[in-house]
């Protein structure tokens, strides 16, 4: 209520400072209290109808900026991509020229976002511009290589961070590498990489990164410690849902998925899937939509519905393919699924041709599960 009488009575700047410094910004509601339909709602309040320019005249170029950011956080957190990009895209704009650092920073944040809408190869220019010293830029850079499937020397890319910072990466770098390790196979090095970032979100009371962490470990213990993987994944829903932010009730969906299938129940399985996926299409979050579709054909698969299965990875497949997503592991497994529903629809010559694709590009990504197509090709011998 101050905010906004101080923003009614034009003092701005002390509006400004009301939410920084009393209320924490986004560090503090966005990270720690999850709170961010709060604090989405504040920040409207200095951008009337997304008026960027409205702050001109009352705030200096860089807490005009400041606002501008954290508004375009919270717009991503709650799921609202395309305002998110034009809040970002003004703050770059702004920074440019005066303060290159910031535009650096901006750059990196507007990858973040063509990530999670499954544009790879426009998060990798915007990584590229942000490149700069920073060691967050070169290792988001090193995440979106990997999704388009550019792996060489990846892990390695990685080590030199580590060795950079004298120990485990923390935070989202953190989190990065070890999606990137369950992606070739590695879980155990997954495993403690979450851990120790667990540990880190428990000490700096980051609950976003702590409900990462929770939702990544429930994935991670399903199929050997499932009562624990089922405790992980009640925290991270907790906090998941409280918080709003689409993206960790996405990566609940996943686990929870996962989960669902080790334990064969299947029916809550496939329910999870499809209220998931309704999600992440709603919202534009195009990784999401195409993982949550291989998780369900892989799920269809299991209860033996073929046609659903192929109708789903297909989907998957067509998403991963487009020019401006690009997703190779998408591809990668979405070749593998639809050859495994061609085999069991007993369509031989389209399961060795889908399976042939995926087991050449699953070698060539180092994928951690090419054991199952080559299994899969094996059936379709004579």
């Amino acid at each position: 209520m101050l905010i906004e009488q101080s923003l009614l009575a034009g003092r701005v700047q002390e509006a400004l400072e009301l939410y920084r410094k009393g209320m924490g910004g986004f560090e503090n509601l966005g990270w720690v209290l999850g709170e961010n339909s709060r604090g989405l709602r504040i920040l409207e309040r200095f951008f009337p109808r997304d008026e960027f320019s409205v702050l001109q005249p009352h705030l200096a170029l860089r807490d005009q900026c400041l606002l501008l950011n954290e508004l375009g956080q919270f717009l991503k957190n709650m799921g609202d991509l395309d305002r998110a990009r034009r809040a970002f895209l003004c703050c770059r704009r702004s920074n440019e020229e005066p303060y290159p650092d910031d535009e650096s920073d901006a750059c990196q944040i507007l990858a973040d976002v063509e990530m999670l809408a499954g544009h790879f190869p426009q998060a990798l220019e915007y990584c590229e511009i942000a490149l700069a010293s920073k060691i967050q830029s070169s290792a988001n850079r090193a995440s979106v290589q990997s999704f388009l499937g550019y792996i060489a020397a990846l892990m390695g890319n990685f080590q030199r961070f580590v060795k950079r910072e004298g120990g485990p990466l923390l935070g989202l770098l953190g989190i990065w590498e070890a999606e990137c390790r369950m992606l070739h196979g590695d879980r155990p090095g997954a495993r403690r990489q979450i851990e120790a970032n667990r540990e880190y979100s428990l000490v700096t009371a980051y609950n976003g990164l702590l409900c990462r962490c929770n939702a990544i470990l429930a994935c991670l213990l399903c199929a050997d410690v499932p009562a624990q993987a089922s405790q992980y994944l009640r925290d991270a829903q907790d906090f998941a849902n409280r918080s709003g932010v689409v993206e960790l009730r996405l990566r609940c969906y996943r686990s929870s998925l996962e989960l669902q299938h080790h334990l064969a129940d299947y029916a809550q399985a496939l329910s999870g899937a499809k209220a998931g996926i309704l999600l992440a299409d709603t919202c534009g979050f195009g990784r999401h939509s195409i993982d949550l579709r291989l998780a369900l054909a892989e799920t269809l698969i299991a209860v033996g519905d073929a046609h659903k299965a192929l109708q789903n990875a297909r989907n998957a497949l067509d998403r991963s393919e487009q020019p401006d997503c690009q997703y190779a592991w998408g591809k990668a497994d979405g070749l593998h699924f639809c050859g495994v529903a061609h085999l069991l629809l007993g369509e031989i010559d389209l399961a060795r041709q889908r399976l042939t694709a995926a087991l050449e590009l699953r070698e060539r990504l180092g994928h951690g599960r090419i054991d199952e197509t080559r299994r899969a090709l094996d059936r379709c011998s004579p």
